[in-house]
């Protein structure tokens, strides 16, 4: 076992993203089987990594060598958080001459890590390829840009315009979002790969039938956010109205990171609303529980980023009921049927109404099952050899 891949996760802390970053390191593992893996993180975030590789995939530990970093997060300050990311930049650049090294990836970045990242690696030439995965930072090159210099300098669409280092790549998760990214800033496109979010599934069975006078539910999954789960709470409100008697509930799979934020009376409709996040088995049990997924962003949220909640619908096996937006319509354009894409809010409240109305069984199991053999893209088996493939091309 010569051959050596790091991965490397310069700002999760604990759980974040913790169940992307196992499935990203499983997807390595199968593309290059006969690797060493280092996986580099914050101290609780590699104990999440490994306790998510262990529950979910088989993997052979002595090829995983799990190495702790001291990293820093924005709220230590400007000055602090500049030093911090240069420092860490400067050691990652340096390991990337480990013997045997076949790649190095960053499983996220920031605007002022990825600033550094190239400006080091247009000082010194770096002898391996290196990938970078941006994640929600890559929102805000579509955002109004900083007036402040400094602050401009250092945004996202500023740093991807700067001379770009001949083994550097970044991989955007999904083929809409490499869309979206060639209508904001089509003179970096070049530089970017496309992968598939990589998503390890909870569940592998086909749902129970739902019985006659079953309770229906329909969940919101994730963080709450501004004009989102208050869109959702309004539904739930007015649903429930509309629909009384109907059995059905209104259920949040997540929690309220900003209490006060949404109106009460409308919240009082959704069951579980919780202000901490959710144990893991917590959340798998509400996901479980639910008939339909309920998605209300707005289709400037998943432009440019992969959505885990739809992922998290797709794991558990549940149909959705969704707000359209480019990310979620184009895997609805890959996978079939999977539920209700709707252009409007009122559009929802129709689609809803009308399940509730005359559950359709039929056009449930197949969606059902239209899900348990689209969701085969996402699987780290499916994607390792692609992911190989982008690294060969890099040279």
């Amino acid at each position: 076992m010569n051959q050596q891949v790091i991965l490397y996760e310069p700002q999760c802390f604990g759980f974040e993203h913790s169940s992307f970053n196992a499935t990203l390191l499983y997807t390595v593992l199968l593309a290059y089987p006969d690797a060493q893996v280092t996986f580099m993180g914050e101290r609780e975030h590699l104990v999440w990594v490994r306790q998510v590789l262990a529950r979910e995939a088989e993997v052979d530990e002595r090829r995983v060598k799990w190495q702790e970093i001291v990293i820093s997060s924005w709220k230590v300050g400007r000055i602090k958080l500049l030093n911090s990311e240069l420092t860490l930049s400067r050691y990652v650049l340096g390991v990337a001459s480990t013997p045997n090294l076949r790649f190095l990836l960053f499983c996220s970045i920031t605007s002022i890590g990825l600033f550094f990242l190239k400006v080091l690696m247009l000082l010194k030439s770096t002898p391996v390829p290196i990938l970078v995965i941006p994640h929600g930072v890559l929102n805000t090159i579509s955002d109004r840009q900083p007036r402040k210099p400094w602050s401009w300098l250092l945004s996202l669409r500023q740093v991807l315009r700067m001379p770009h280092p001949k083994r550097l790549r970044y991989i955007v998760l999904g083929e809409s979002i490499y869309r979206a990214l060639l209508d904001v800033l089509p003179t970096v496109a070049s530089n970017f790969q496309t992968l598939d979010h990589p998503r390890l599934w909870a569940h592998h069975n086909t749902p129970l039938e739902i019985a006659r006078g079953q309770i229906v539910r329909f969940g919101y999954l994730g963080v709450s956010a501004t004009g989102r789960f208050d869109v959702f709470c309004r539904l739930a409100a007015e649903i429930q109205r509309e629909a009384s008697p109907k059995p059905c509930q209104f259920v949040m799979v997540g929690f309220v990171n900003q209490p006060g934020s949404y109106p009460v009376s409308d919240q009082d409709a959704v069951k579980g609303v919780s202000y901490t996040p959710l144990s893991v088995e917590e959340y798998a049990r509400r996901t479980s529980s639910l008939t339909y997924a309920v998605g209300t962003a707005t289709p400037k949220k998943y432009s440019l980023v992969a959505s885990t909640s739809f992922l998290d619908a797709l794991s558990y096996n549940k149909p959705g009921i969704y707000l359209r937006n480019p990310y979620i319509e184009y895997y609805f354009s890959k996978m079939g049927d999977i539920g209700y894409l709707c252009d409007s809010y009122q559009e929802m409240r129709s689609v809803i109404l009308s399940i509730l109305k005359e559950f359709p069984p039929a056009r449930y199991q197949q969606q059902c099952e239209n899900i348990l053999q689209g969701r085969k893209i996402f699987e780290p088996q499916v994607l390792a050899p692609k992911l190989r493939a982008i690294i060969d091309d890099i040279e």
